[in-house]
């Protein structure tokens, strides 16, 4: 394959995953409008495509036949990539539903951390195939990592809430309290240079 069609190749899924981004945002706002799921429903079906479809393409009992055909392992990486855009509706703007003041750190915090993996992963991916670059060897780093989605999916289900959380508005109303009082104490200051 020439590396221009290479390149093309390979940016298909990308393309399919920021689709899908786009398709699953619209389902999702549009079911959350119309009434038909709650934010917190919403949020953990969507997460669950985001994240169910991905392992199950990577079912280690189907992929000697799909290791033959490059065609076909692209489709694969297109379709989990696609369905991971489901999770655009849910664990990327969950932020935004439990503090709305403060999504922006709280963004932060949750991509630093699991930004660890860009750096961890391909330490243990070297460790598990060093010199042993073979399907089996593969068959288990994708099991270790099928087990770390799926560890990481439960505990969102079971703690992620859609729900503004007290402590938002409290902090918020803390801050404005004290823009409120700063602004309150430059005011003489304002009115007496008016004065003289």
């Amino acid at each position: 394959m020439k590396r221009i069609q290479n390149g093309a190749v390979s940016a298909i899924p990308f393309l399919l995953r920021y689709v899908g981004a786009l398709t699953w945002g619209f389902l999702g706002d549009w079911l959350i409008k119309k009434g038909h799921l709650s934010i917190t429903t919403c949020r953990k079906i969507f997460s669950v495509i985001g994240t169910a479809v991905g392992t199950c393409n990577n079912d280690h009992r189907s992929s000697k036949f799909w290791l033959a055909d490059w065609k076909a392992i692209l489709s694969l990486i297109c379709l989990a990539l696609f369905f991971n855009g489901a999770v655009t509706a849910s664990i990327l703007v969950n932020h935004t539903d439990i503090a709305p003041n403060f999504s922006g750190t709280l963004f932060g915090i949750a991509n630093t951390f699991c930004s660890f993996g860009g750096f961890t992963v391909p330490m243990v991916v070297g460790y598990m195939t060093n010199r042993e670059q073979t399907s089996a060897q593969w068959q288990k780093v994708f099991v270790v990592f099928i087990s770390v989605y799926f560890v990481t999916e439960i505990f969102y289900l079971v703690f992620s809430s859609g729900d503004v959380q007290p402590w938002n508005n409290e902090a918020a109303g803390k801050q404005e309290e004290e823009e409120a009082e700063r602004s309150q104490l430059n005011e003489p200051k304002e009115n007496e240079t008016i004065n003289n």
